[in-house]
């Protein structure tokens, strides 16, 4: 049979939108794209609430889900931030309780004549901030995905009526949640439909920028930083089968390995190797030796000294490095010398890692003279 054209543009149209659709479905946001989504969902909510025509259908509540270790509870923490001295959050470990103590103990009074309710020790920790002058903030409950159908049942109530029975939370209030995915093995279940019906969820994916950011600004050791940044194939590679394998976390770890006392170099090694797992160690180990062969790890200061004579390095991931160990060592008076130098770089986009990153670490630069001038004449296009 011949069909209407009318019906074959329909089901184009269809098929189109559905395909636009399933796009849209697949895709994971960047941490930065989550942390604005949360600040902007708890100004929402406060506006909703303080009109005082709040449902359960116009407060959100923000759902971050995403493998394990990339940073979903710091995303959270880090919107709070954002948000203002005004805002607290008080972290809520779902997968610890069990329902009666969500919603309440029940236990005799002192006379022994009746049975009252106790307070959950959410309510008491949240009212805590609350009049310790935290007048907005979050109840965030993590790793929901990991409690038992009971507690959910229960958490249901608190997530919709932002309380439970008698004990609410207070006005200017909200929930917060994260959790794991269950393809990952990671001890997550598959959450009920009418406790995911209460979510916008927040598809979480690992971002190489977003970590190398936070860990700066968090003080990571800089050969870490400039290792993933060199290689990104050992960033992030969460393996169920594997007992240990590199993720953010796992690196920020590694970090603080580094800094070890007294530890011969292969006892670090194995710790490291028991950390992000053998062949991310491996690789890692061999970068930190190149590097350690270049004479202008040995003397930055000389380097810095000379910036239009001191040699560049060959490789990329040398490069990478210096210019980490460089965004480390930047001060007010050296700077200029600094940018002198990352400007002879072949590739700018490493010029602009280091200018970054050392305004990450000390926002005081970005007002520096020659940080401006190089963003006028050169950084403009490239910081984009």
């Amino acid at each position: 049979k011949k069909f209407p054209i009318t019906f074959i543009t329909a089901l184009r149209d269809a098929i189109s939108i559905n395909q636009s659709q399933l796009i849209i479905r697949s895709e994971k946001m960047r941490f930065t794209d989550i942390r604005d989504s949360i600040v902007s969902i708890m100004r929402h909510n406060l506006e909703v609430q303080q009109s005082g025509k709040a449902t359960d259908a116009s407060i959100l509540n923000p759902y971050v889900v995403g493998t394990y270790g990339i940073g979903k509870t710091c995303c959270v923490n880090d919107a709070i931030k954002v948000l203002g001295d005004d805002w607290g959050c008080v972290p809520y470990r779902l997968s610890d309780h069990e329902p009666t103590i969500l919603s309440g103990c029940r236990i005799p009074n002192k006379e022994g004549t009746e049975v009252v309710l106790a307070r959950p020790d959410w309510h008491v920790k949240v009212w805590n901030a609350y009049n310790n002058g935290k007048k907005y903030g979050a109840l965030f409950l993590d790793e929901v995905a990991e409690a038992e159908m009971q507690v959910l049942n229960v958490g249901r109530q608190l997530i919709n009526g932002l309380g439970i029975g008698e004990f609410k939370l207070p006005q200017g209030w909200f929930i917060i949640l994260a959790g794991n995915r269950v393809k990952d093995k990671a001890g997550a279940k598959r959450l009920p439909t009418h406790f995911k019906d209460c979510l916008v969820f927040l598809e979480a994916d690992a971002d190489l920028e977003d970590t190398c950011s936070y860990a700066v600004e968090s003080g990571w050791d800089f050969k870490v930083v400039s290792y993933l940044r060199a290689r990104p194939e050992f960033y992030c590679k969460n393996d169920p089968l594997e007992d240990v394998s590199p993720n953010p976390r796992s690196w920020e770890r590694v970090s603080n390995i580094l800094k070890l006392k007294g530890l011969s170099a292969s006892v670090i090694q194995q710790n490291i190797t028991g950390t992000v797992g053998e062949s991310a160690c491996a690789d890692f180990i061999g970068f930190l030796k190149i590097i350690k062969d270049v004479p202008e790890f040995l003397n930055l200061d000389k380097l810095i000294a000379n910036p239009e004579s001191a040699r560049i390095p060959d490789r990329p991931d040398v490069q990478y490095a210096l210019c980490g160990a460089l965004s480390q060592r930047a001060t007010t008076s050296n700077m200029g010398n600094i940018i002198a130098y990352v400007s002879r770089l072949t590739s700018q986009e490493m010029a602009v890692v280091c200018i970054k990153d050392a305004v990450k670490r000390d926002n005081s630069f970005a007002k520096h003279p020659e940080v401006k001038a190089w963003l006028k004449s050169t950084g403009r296009e490239l910081m984009v």
